[in-house]
């Protein structure tokens, strides 16, 4: 991860990224998407809603370049259009003679706007090439080149998004002033670069929540409430940013998220490239939030890219990226003795903890808390860190591997062949149905395992000390057999249960 400064990023930088990031620098006025249709010039500039005083200065810095002084004057009278209905097309008006280029482009965006009205369906958008204005009327599409684009860019356009205008004229929040002077001085360069992308996208995305995370982030109260804060930031530009589940837009969104974390891609992501991922985990703690941050989040993130065109089919893998780093070294950490197939996390198997991310109303407290663990039917890997008395566990059908902590849970297990580590806690412990193992090492203290298994499974018991231990099973049994230290019990209903009492 590459460090950045503690500074704006330049008109240059800026321009860059949001040109990877539009993916549409276009000469001239057209239309940012076939589904809005909005009215866009050069580097994304969304013309529509636009104060006159912008417009103003924005087409006089295209003017003013070399390549056509005087061309796009504002104030150069030009042909005026208007909706003709019998030829059911944007027409010249021979009737009026006086519009600037300046009126006639606010008039032209302004209706442009209500194209696309649901009370006017079947008005054609006013730069359509064919049912438009005029293809050959340069001066009032606005036609220039790249360079005409960056400059009117960086004088006019880069300055308005960063710090809005004091005197109001443009109307436009800038991303200082959306996000807080304070928040954003707390901020690197990559961060900033990210969240004026996001701004100059459209201002209504940092909300309160991006808002709250910022200010977790930057002012947290300790380094787990900054950490949390920053994935959570992360997540509300990532996955909480694209309310339309637009292909194009969710390009975007992993550009910025990508740059928010520390590094700036040189273009814009596809599905076929698009790879964000948390890295720098250091510690079993901060592998520890992070787990439990990818646990909080996680149905949400399927449920968002699930339904994003070019992202929902192999959405799992995305989620993958972002956290796989986290769950080796937390495995790592843990000297988790089996091996794992990492690209099959969420897809065969999950690592569940405890470990919650404290929240109130969807927004984190900027700390961890417990929670009682529920699993699925994949094969689940469950470590409980015993902090809470009376934790529930309860996993799925599949061949599961938990490791209970230093304080009592209550272990459920589905129909699959679980492994079940009983360390110092007062566990009581349902292996299901399967072939089960449940090793009651730790101090001499009380647990309980009830056998359940009703197939012709078997269920395997070690450590089991007599003085402190105990089992049940409802069926009656049809023979039982010491052996040493051993004792092998056939149940009424077909299942062997073996117990090894400890020497």
């Amino acid at each position: 991860m590459t460090a950045y400064d503690y500074k704006n990023p330049s008109a240059e930088t800026v321009r860059k990224f949001v040109a990877g990031a539009e993916g549409n620098p276009e000469s001239g006025i057209y239309h940012d998407n076939s589904e809005q249709r909005y009215p866009t010039h050069g580097l994304g500039i969304n013309l529509q809603g636009k104060s006159a005083a912008f417009v103003r200065d924005y087409i006089s810095v295209l003017n003013d370049t070399s390549e056509q002084i005087g061309k796009l004057d504002p104030d150069k009278v030009v042909k005026h259009y208007v909706y003709n209905e019998t030829e059911s097309r944007w027409a010249v008006d021979e009737t009026t003679k006086d519009k600037t280029l300046l009126a006639e482009i606010n008039w032209l965006t302004d209706n442009d706007s209500q194209s696309w009205n649901p009370n006017t369906p079947k008005l054609p958008f006013v730069y359509e090439t064919s049912m438009g204005i005029d293809h050959d009327d340069e001066v009032v599409r606005l036609v220039s080149t790249k360079n005409q684009n960056e400059q009117a860019f960086d004088r006019v356009v880069y300055p308005a998004y960063l710090t809005g205008k004091s005197t109001d004229d443009y109307q436009i929040e800038g991303v200082i002033e959306a996000v807080g002077e304070s928040i954003w001085n707390g901020l690197n360069e990559a961060e900033r670069l990210a969240l004026y992308s996001l701004n100059y996208n459209a201002g209504s995305l940092i909300g309160e929540k991006l808002k709250n995370a910022l200010n977790l982030y930057v002012n947290g109260t300790d380094e787990d409430a900054k950490f949390i804060g920053k994935l959570e930031a992360w997540y509300q530009i990532l996955y909480a940013s694209n309310s339309s589940n637009s292909k194009g837009v969710q390009n975007r969104r992993f550009m910025e998220a990508c740059a928010f974390m520390g590094e700036v891609l040189d273009e814009l992501p596809t599905p076929e490239t698009a790879y964000c991922a948390i890295s720098g985990i250091d510690s079993y703690h901060k592998a520890d939030i992070v787990v439990a941050y990818m646990n909080w989040r996680l149905l949400d993130m399927k449920a968002k890219l699930s339904k994003i065109s070019g992202y929902k089919v192999a959405f799992l893998s995305y989620i993958q990226a972002h956290f796989v780093e986290a769950v080796q070294k937390f495995l790592q950490y843990k000297e988790f003795p089996e091996t794992v197939e990492f690209d099959k996390l969420f897809q065969t198997w999950n690592l569940y903890t405890d470990s919650w991310v404290a929240n109130s109303s969807d927004k984190p407290f900027g700390y961890l808390g417990y929670k009682g663990i529920e699993g699925d039917d994949l094969d689940d890997i469950v470590y409980i860190s015993g902090d809470r008395q009376d934790l529930q566990v309860n996993v799925g059908n599949g061949n599961n591997i938990i490791y209970g902590g230093c304080r009592g849970s209550t272990i459920s297990c589905g129909d699959g062949n679980d492994v079940i580590y009983s360390f110092e806690g007062n566990d009581v412990i349902f292996p299901g149905n399967g072939n089960n193992f449940v090793d009651l090492k730790g101090y001499p203290i009380w647990k309980k395992v009830y056998i359940t298994n009703s197939t012709f499974g078997t269920d395997r018991i070690i450590n089991f000390d007599p003085v402190y231990h105990d089992y049940d099973y409802p069926l009656g049994y049809l023979s039982a057999v010491e052996e040493g230290n051993v004792t092998t019990i056939i149940t009424e209903g077909g299942n062997k249960i073996i117990i090894e009492e400890v020497e």
